[in-house]
């Protein structure tokens, strides 16, 4: 019987202190990320760019307030531009999504989008994307028209093969939104014309695509995080930009 106890009492420390290892690696956790985000400003108003590259996760990706996207390389190859972005940040919020750490706020007239990753050797930039103040948002169904027109792409099809399971998921749970965008309106969503997923363990991920308004103009990248709740994958956040560089294309619903 007294084996018994001891046994109990041992599992009982064990699982006592399982639970206060788990708050204490949210805590590092919190801590950790935030202070990544600490040195990516500093070392952005130093102009370090040797630092910087310490920080940047190997998909790092610069979206700029022009739309133009920028990879790991390419940024660091322009870091003087990058630097000149820097500058103080207004209204900011943060927020976690399972592996993902994302800060959100406004600065010289623009919206900006961090967001970081935590890998086995720390928290890394993986994103970087600036939106303008007073950009035009792009327009939903309801404030268009309902139209004949078809939702191929993106409802039924995308230029985009995922392999993981958990990519799987994510674009279906996309598409079944367009879909029943596209039911209750009328109109289709805007098709895309690229697409890529970034899993971060099982219950969070990047998505970036390249899309055209339905409505015509000039195309955008829209980000979305997602994560994965009780009732499967759901978008978390989003923030879109115009390519200006891009060619405005017509209205897809007068090509039909």
């Amino acid at each position: 019987m007294r084996r018994f106890v001891i046994a109990a009492v041992a599992l009982a420390a064990i699982a006592g202190g399982g639970l206060v290892l788990s708050r204490a690696s949210t805590v590092d956790d919190v801590k950790a990320a935030k202070e990544a985000d600490g040195a990516f400003l500093a070392d952005l108003g130093k102009a370090d760019g040797k630092a910087i590259s310490g920080l940047l996760d190997r998909r790092f990706a610069w979206i700029d307030r022009e739309g133009r996207t920028h990879n790991r390389r390419e940024t660091l190859k322009s870091f003087p531009a990058l630097a000149a972005t820097r500058s103080a940040d207004k209204d900011v919020s943060a927020q976690f999504y399972g592996r993902m750490f994302a800060v959100r706020g406004n600065h010289e007239n623009s919206r900006f989008l961090r967001v970081f990753v935590k890998r086995h050797h720390g928290w890394k930039a993986i994103m970087l994307m600036e939106t303008p103040l007073g950009q035009d948002e792009p327009a939903t169904p309801w404030q268009l028209a309902a139209g004949s027109g078809t939702c191929d792409n993106p409802c039924r099809t995308v230029p985009y093969a995922p392999k993981r399971q958990m990519d799987k998921e994510i674009l279906a749970a996309w598409q079944a939104s367009k879909v029943q965008e596209w039911h209750e309106s009328g109109v289709p969503a805007d098709a895309v014309s690229s697409m890529r997923v970034f899993g971060f363990g099982a219950k969070s991920a990047l998505m970036i695509s390249q899309q055209i308004p339905y409505r015509g103009g000039k195309p955008y990248t829209d980000v979305r995080l997602w994560v994965q709740g009780p009732k499967g994958w759901e978008p978390a956040l989003s923030e879109h930009v115009t390519i200006q560089s891009a060619l405005p294309v017509p209205a897809l619903a007068s090509k039909q």
